[in-house]
């Protein structure tokens, strides 16, 4: 500990430090371990606190120098909170007790730097997240049940409405067939309503599986302005086929740990909403920025706009202003932002356009 605090400064820094119930380990520029609580010691098994500087982080908690959903943890505390001066977040890490046994925790490594703005270590706190687990999985199958319920009535209002459709138009098919000259465009015409009836059915019911089936997250360290290019380039073809223009800015961002399929996805779905919002020659212009501790990919448009009212409802299940729209799309890029920890905002001003701000954090959470 520095030279420039008081004896009566360290103990008291060091009495603090046993008190907290969370496991506190300090570490150098090396990982080499400089001091360590009682708790770190009772959870980790972690010996020879007097010499702390002779043990390092990878050896007194393995876990952290193995690669777990491709990242080690301890590189990332080289890279990200030595290297850059970041804090990182690991909410619900799984690690193992000095007892052999599993325990989740959420961990926090933070900078520390001298008088001058070096860093010469890492604080590294451990949670221990287990009775609170226990209690939001108990919250969490109240909320299924609930909501499970609240789906199943929404559904089975989306899917009244075409069934209704159906069968007033086979009633109408049926008495078309027992006419006199058989009227052959009214049947076509009929047919037709069927048809349609029909795909939009399947259309909710496909849009429905695909928002409500588990997400499977697999988050690693990538550069969003490629994952954007990639996704601009399968509406290409669209965008020249309805005159649109599509302008992409990109500025140089921090990478960000994030699910690159479902990026595309949430990237996709807010593209397919600029463009039906466009009329032919309307301009979609798409920003990638940093603001604070968050990446934005802005998402520009100088479309319809969205009416104060139909703003409180665009995230709402089932709810489209489109003639054919279903109303998951926005849905599902609140659920794909929420598993990668992000999250959106919308401005919006009818007539005029829109602007979908996508936030991904810097602040690292693996």
């Amino acid at each position: 500990m520095s030279e420039s605090y008081t004896e009566a400064e360290k103990k008291l820094i060091l009495g603090a430090i046993e008190t907290v119930g969370l496991a506190l380990i300090v570490v150098d520029s090396s990982l080499n371990l400089v001091l360590f609580n009682a708790a770190a010691e009772r959870y980790f098994g972690i010996r020879g606190r007097k010499g702390a500087k002779h043990l390092n982080l990878t050896t007194s908690i393995p876990q952290l120098g193995s690669e777990i959903n491709g990242i080690v943890w301890t590189e990332q505390i080289k890279k990200t909170v030595i290297g850059e001066a970041r804090r990182i977040v690991a909410p619900r890490f799984m690690l193992k007790l000095a007892s052999g046994e599993q325990n989740p925790f959420d961990i926090h490594a933070c900078p520390i730097q001298d008088k001058n703005g070096v860093v010469i270590g890492a604080v590294i706190a451990f949670y221990d997240v287990r009775s609170q687990i226990e209690l939001e999985e108990q919250l969490l199958l109240d909320a299924k049940a609930k909501s499970l319920s609240g789906l199943a009535a929404a559904l089975a209002h989306e899917i009244r409405n075409p069934l209704n459709t159906i069968s007033l138009t086979i009633q109408l098919l049926e008495e078309d067939t027992e006419k006199e000259p058989l009227d052959r465009d009214g049947l076509k015409e009929n047919i037709g309503i069927l048809h349609d009836s029909i795909s939009r059915l399947n259309r909710i019911i496909s849009d429905f599986l695909e928002f409500a089936r588990p997400l499977h997250t697999k988050r690693k360290f990538l550069n969003i302005n490629d994952t954007l290019a990639r996704t601009l380039r399968l509406y290409k073809t669209e965008a020249e086929k309805k005159r649109l223009n599509v302008v992409l800015h990109t500025s140089d961002v921090p990478e960000v740990l994030v699910d690159d399929d479902q990026m595309v996805q949430v990237f996709s779905n807010l593209v397919k909403n600029a463009f039906e919002a466009l009329d032919e020659g309307g301009t979609l212009e798409i920003t990638t920025r940093t603001e604070g501790d968050n990446v934005v990919v802005d998402f520009k448009d100088n479309g319809k706009g969205i009416s104060e009212e139909e703003m409180k409802k665009i995230f709402n299940l089932f709810y489209s202003s489109k003639k054919n729209g279903v109303g998951l799309g926005l849905p599902l890029v609140l659920r794909l932002l929420d598993a990668n920890q992000g999250y959106i905002t919308v401005h919006s001003k009818k007539g005029v356009g829109s602007v979908f701000s996508v936030h991904l954090p810097t602040k690292i959470a693996l």
